[in-house]
């Protein structure tokens, strides 16, 4: 009984939680304004923004906007360096109400071009506890762990700061004489 108590109590020790980028911001605009604008971030956001939404509803006290997306991950992590080198996909939702927006970004996962150096699904934690492939030291994936999490974080960084920008604009209104 005692030893079954550790066992579990270790794995639950383990659990960490996903990285993510959340916040509630005020705006100008109403419900279907900031709906507008969200779309127009996530078509200048993204190469192909028909590929990235997964979901879009608008009703008259809200919308919610929810995506896929990836950012390139080149490593520099100087041993092996391109065996961890792919995307790091990731999801995007946006919650839009009057006067207010919340973006959650959340779900990183690594996929590397070589499936086998690959992190799975990016933690808070600071260090790499999933699994080590054989050969391969844990410290490498751990360098590797914390050059993924410093792209990540440059990329969500310049990601938000453009999301805001966008949603703080007003859309060029349909009467404009030019």
């Amino acid at each position: 009984m005692i030893v079954m108590f550790l066992v579990l109590f270790g794995f639950v020790g383990f659990a960490q939680e996903k990285l993510t980028y959340s916040d509630v911001v005020k705006t100008n605009g109403n419900t279907k304004e900031l709906y507008n604008r969200a779309l127009v971030w996530f078509g200048d956001a993204f190469k192909s923004s028909n590929n990235v939404i997964q979901t879009k509803i608008l009703n008259d006290s809200n919308g919610v906007i929810i995506g896929k997306a990836n950012i390139k991950y080149n490593s520099h992590v100087f041993s092996g360096s391109q065996k961890s080198s792919g995307y790091i996909d990731f999801s995007i939702k946006l919650m839009l109400k009057n006067g207010r927006y919340k973006y959650e970004i959340t779900d990183f996962i690594h996929n590397p071009y070589d499936d086998s150096y690959g992190l799975g699904i990016i933690t808070v934690g600071d260090e790499y506890l999933n699994r080590c492939t054989f050969g391969t030291p844990r410290s490498w994936y751990n360098k590797v762990l914390k050059d993924i999490k410093t792209q990540i974080n440059n990329k969500m960084n310049f990601i938000i700061n453009s999301l805001e920008d966008t949603m703080n604009k007003e859309i060029i209104p349909d009467n404009d004489n030019w």
